[in-house]
């Protein structure tokens, strides 16, 4: 009789990661299929919106100083928090890099339901 085998499930959590570009005004120019599904808002929705629009509002200044401090190069990461569309907080860690065109690309990281 053969034994069945049942492949292992990782005990570690899973991450989605979301890519967006956004302008050195902070106005959101692309984004990828993750950053919809993770925030759930439709691409079209989303490009060319302020990016303030998804971080909850007791958290736009320091968001804004870290965004800041991340176009300098001064930090490549940052702990933070997004809004989903339907007002659910998201905690993320988001990883940045200046583009030399004045833009930002953001890998924004988040636990996966």
């Amino acid at each position: 009789m053969a034994v069945e085998r049942v492949p292992k499930r990782s005990t570690e959590p899973r991450f989605l990661e979301a890519t967006f570009v956004v302008s050195p005004y902070s106005i959101v120019e692309d984004v990828d299929d993750t950053a919809t599904a993770l925030l759930g808002y439709t691409r079209d929705e989303l490009i060319g919106e302020h990016g303030s629009m998804l971080v909850p509002w007791d958290d736009r200044p320091s968001t804004a100083a870290a965004i800041d401090r991340m176009r300098r190069g001064e930090i490549t990461f940052q702990p933070g928090r997004l809004m989903h569309r339907d007002g659910t907080v998201l905690d993320v860690q988001v990883h940045s890099r200046a583009l030399p065109d004045g833009r930002l690309a953001l890998i924004v990281r988040a636990r996966a339901a």
